[in-house]
């Protein structure tokens, strides 16, 4: 289908008469103004394909509004005109997303809403419903590799040495996933005698819960020997190094590790499990790991947790993966 702009500045027709007719000529579409009958209405306007003068057999298109669209079927390199489907330009585009038809008539947009995003997205993520309105959505992280138990990075957060007590992970719950996979990489302490915390929030990050709250079991191991121990009724998790110990910093020594976080938005007591490798004040030397396993005693969904030392700064990456349902 081509469309013909009618502008408001037509040739004038012989004789005063304003009959306007259109012809294929050659590769264009150009102006040709042929006598029209004797009696035929000034204000009549045609398209043709015919170059001979006579008008018997042109389709009347009525009268038309200034800046109208015309609709032609263009077959075989003959134009036939539809009639009845001029649409005025100014109504057409008028800035209110209204656009051209295939048939030359006007259409407008379907559907309708006031859904609302972050201020900015990363590229190549997903866009997930936030809360149960249909109109908030959020990263949904990178897509994973399909099917049930494929990981979706959630989160990814960096700590500076001199600057990062903690970090807080606030926008990783979703229910797509009913278990959470927390990856520490490089963790290294600004000083020794500091350990590597968690604590867990129920309402968004707004406050951490530091009560009696927190239940954690330790077994740790390396070529010169084992121990186990942990903590019960804590203010946190102490995830690293083993109970009564602290971290160690300098040289090339980081920590190292994964924890898992099992049905956070449940009922129950929340699980965390997982391993840890790390040196430590008693072993500053010896690569060991140290296995976790943990509750936070609280049957209150929890949405979001942190990350800390209990006192100056660390450096290091700590992401959240989903694993799919």
């Amino acid at each position: 289908m081509a469309t013909i702009n009618l502008s408001s500045t037509t040739p004038a027709a012989p004789g005063g008469h304003t009959n306007i007719a259109w012809q294929k000529s050659g590769g264009d579409v150009s102006a040709n103004i042929p006598t029209p009958a004797t009696g035929a209405p000034a204000d009549a306007h045609y398209i043709t394909t015919q170059t001979e003068a006579g008008l018997s057999a042109e389709t009347s298109l009525g009268a038309l509004a200034d800046n109208a669209i015309v609709a032609v079927d263009v077959t075989a390199s003959v134009a036939t005109p539809r009639a009845g489907i001029a649409s005025d330009v100014t109504a057409l585009f008028s800035g209110s997303g209204d656009y051209l038809k295939s048939d030359g008539s006007k259409g407008t947009p379907g559907g309708s809403g006031d859904v609302v995003g972050p201020g900015s997205a990363t590229d190549g993520h997903l866009a997930v419903f936030d809360g149960t309105t249909g109109k908030l959505v959020k990263d949904g992280g990178a897509p994973g590799s399909g099917g049930s138990g494929a990981l979706a990075l959630l989160e990814t957060q960096t700590a500076t040495i001199g600057a990062t007590t903690e970090l807080d992970f606030t926008a990783w719950l979703s229910s797509a996933y009913e278990k959470y996979i927390i990856e520490f990489e490089n963790i290294i302490p600004s000083t020794t005698g500091l350990t590597l915390n968690i604590r867990c929030s129920t309402n968004g990050g707004s406050s951490y819960d530091s009560g009696g709250n927190y239940n954690y079991s330790h077994f740790v191991f390396s070529y010169s020997g084992y121990a186990n121990g942990g903590g019960n009724s804590q203010a946190q998790f102490i995830f690293a190094p083993f109970a009564g110990r602290t971290l160690v910093t300098g040289g090339n020594y980081t920590l190292c590790g994964k924890i898992e976080l099992f049905n956070p938005g449940g009922a129950n007591y929340k699980n965390f499990m997982g391993w840890i490798l790390c040196n430590d004040s008693v072993n500053s030397a010896n690569a060991q790991r140290l296995d976790v396993a943990a509750w936070y005693q609280n049957t209150s969904a929890v949405n979001a947790f942190n990350v800390r030392v209990p006192s100056g700064t660390f450096g290091g990456i700590v992401r959240v993966y989903g694993v799919a349902k």
